[in-house]
């Protein structure tokens, strides 16, 4: 229901609750100075139909959004590139969009462990399979 709430308010796009595909829960742990913070991550998938240019990102949560091509997202967590290509756009400090076209590392994403990539890539694998609406293409 979280997750729900927080697409209008941190995305800016009304989401129905069975529109999302749960991926499922994963725990996972952040270490920052003396602060540990242990906490669950409830996953979903969602098969968007809407360009990026709709998207409304609440800055204090957001810094910008971007997509890349799930099997080369795959290929990177699995460390057979070292690199990955995204497209997107991230706000400034005045809201503004900022297009973005460009190849990131690992220090470019939240710092979770490895193993939390590896639950949603096998979570999106599993949908994959199942799925007459989720594709390798997403």
């Amino acid at each position: 229901d979280d997750g729900r709430r927080e697409g209008p308010e941190v995305l800016g796009l009304v989401l129905a609750f069975d529109e999302l595909i749960p991926v499922g829960t994963i725990p996972y742990c952040m270490i920052k100075e003396n602060l540990i913070d242990k906490e669950r991550a409830h996953v979903f998938v969602y098969n968007n139909p809407y360009p990026l240019d709709d998207f409304k990102l609440q800055e204090e949560e957001v810094a910008g959004i971007v997509i890349t091509k799930f099997a080369d997202f795959r290929s990177f967590w699995q460390g057979e590139i070292h690199s990955l290509q995204i497209n997107g756009f991230k706000v400034d400090s005045n809201g503004q969009k900022i297009n973005i076209q460009q190849s990131v590392d690992r220090t470019h994403f939240v710092p979770h462990e490895a193993a939390y990539f590896t639950r949603i890539i096998e979570g999106i694998e599993a949908i994959i399979l199942t799925s007459t609406i989720v594709t390798e293409d997403i």
